[in-house]
């Protein structure tokens, strides 16, 4: 009998096509939720940004799931940004931190004196760092000259975010760890003024402050095969025929279920027993669930006029009659690396699926992930931007839409890789980080979205995934 475990820049919604690897610190495991904020992750050569890829995972010696829940709803601190809190209560004028693409930890300080002291503590996130099988570790620390602190920018993010995504032709507004400034998305550069004058209101510098050109955020929706038992990756459609990518198998509480986007669901952010099927919806037999939980969003900025969720996903009660591979992930047979590149969308015959060891509850910038979507296949890229706040267009309920603390990479996607598993690459075994649901293009370059594991799992609760 299967014992589960609980534990407890034109921003465009993608249209969805009619055709047939953690409260306990940045970047952590969740199964490392219990554990130190600084570390932050495995310590592993391996190349990156080549094809030659040897996969090497992190053991054995894999921690057990923590019994934590994450609390659903708006309360407490960002999880993507525990540990850079807890570090700034550690080091004056501490800036933020990221692994460049060579490998190395890229940390900020305001004030150069207090480098040995910030050495210290991030040489330890440098030794537990966990590394995908794309990734590089130089074990270097690279220091550089800050102008404003994380606890700064964090304040003044959470101040202006609301505020200014409330003007019209803004799109997105993030905290970005890269260039330690606060970055805002705008369709163009007449919206600047009318920002600036917003955030003079709010009492943030317009020194800490950098703008990007950028498009609106859209939704995405082969792997197309028919599938059982079904598992992340493959094709599915709901009743009027939007396709999507089947994200991954869960248990919600005792309920067995899967996940997908919200929008690939009739309605965004409100549950209405959307019928899924897997791959389409002919034969009437292809029914595999229907949609259970799909909260709808909080009242946030503009005096409680917009509708505010963390993530793109929905939870669908998995017939009983229809069998599952619980813990797996699909596997094609190769991947494409980096923008406008696809995978395959062919199932190694060989070896047809991954298997899930664990949770990834949210990435640091500069960190590697693979999506496995019915359209593009298996790809992977950089992060680039994280834990960005932006207005989310197909919401069609009361007030505007807006969804927080999302993040962007450079892996390439398609209309219907909605809902696609993105994770932690190991070889045979990933681990899971979240729900690929969209793109955009900003400053000229085009990224797929995330809503990480601790934003879905801050919606809709705890899940067993493994």
């Amino acid at each position: 009998m299967h014992q589960h475990k609980h534990k407890h820049n034109h921003f465009e919604e993608e249209p969805m096509s009619m055709s047939r690897d953690c409260s306990g610190g940045r970047g952590l495991p969740a199964c490392f939720r219990k554990g130190s904020a600084l570390l932050a992750l495995g310590l592993v050569w391996v190349a990156a940004c080549s094809d030659d890829r040897t996969p090497t995972g992190p053991g054995d010696d894999v921690p057990s799931p923590s019994a934590d829940r994450i609390a659903t709803g708006q309360s407490g601190e960002r999880g993507h940004e525990v540990a850079f809190h807890d570090i700034s209560r550690q080091i004056k004028g501490f800036g933020g931190y990221f692994y460049d693409e060579e490998g190395n930890l890229v940390a900020w300080l305001v004030d150069p004196s207090e480098e040995a002291r910030a050495r210290s503590i991030l040489e330890g996130v440098v030794k537990q760092r966990d590394l995908s099988a794309h990734e590089r570790n130089t074990g270097r620390i690279v220091f550089r000259r800050a102008a404003w602190s994380f606890q700064d920018l964090s304040a003044w993010r959470d101040r202006a975010t609301h505020p200014v995504l409330d003007i019209s032709g803004v799109e997105w507004t993030d905290l970005d760890e890269a260039q330690n400034r606060l970055v805002v998305g705008i369709s163009s550069a007449a919206v600047r003024g009318r920002v600036e004058s917003v955030l003079r209101q709010q009492d943030v510098p317009l020194a800490a402050v950098l703008y990007e050109e950028s498009s609106r955020a859209s939704d995405e929706l082969d792997l197309r095969d028919y599938k059982r038992g079904i598992e992340g990756g493959y094709q599915i459609q709901r009743q009027d025929g939007g396709t999507c990518t089947l994200g991954f198998n869960a248990y919600w509480g005792s309920t067995a279920s899967f996940l997908t986007n919200s929008h690939c669901t009739a309605v965004v952010w409100g549950s209405t027993s959307t019928n899924m099927y897997q791959n389409d919806t002919s034969p009437a037999s292809n029914q595999v669930g229907v949609e259970l939980f799909d909260p709808t969003p909080w009242s946030c900025g503009l005096f409680g006029l917009i509708r505010c969720r963390w993530s793109d996903a929905a939870i669908i009660l998995k017939r009983s009659s229809v069998s599952w591979s619980y813990g797996k992930i699909a596997r094609t047979t190769f991947w494409g690396f980096g923008a406008g590149n696809s995978g395959s969308i062919v199932v190694d015959a060989k070896n047809p699926s991954m298997t899930i060891i664990g949770e990834y509850s949210f990435p640091t910038g500069g960190e590697m992930f693979d999506k496995m979507g019915r359209t593009t296949g298996w790809t992977y890229g950089f992060v680039k931007k994280t834990c960005v706040d932006m207005n989310k267009t197909s919401y069609a309920g009361p007030g505007l839409g807006r969804i927080l603390c999302n993040d962007w990479t450079s892996y390439h996607s398609g209309s219907g890789d909605s809902g696609s598993p993105v994770f932690r690459w190991y070889g045979s075994t990933v681990r899971l980080a979240g729900l690929h649901w969209g793109s955009i293009t900003s400053g000229g370059t085009r990224y797929g979205i995330i809503s990480a594991m601790w934003n879905i799992e801050k919606d809709l609760g705890a899940l067993s995934t493994f």
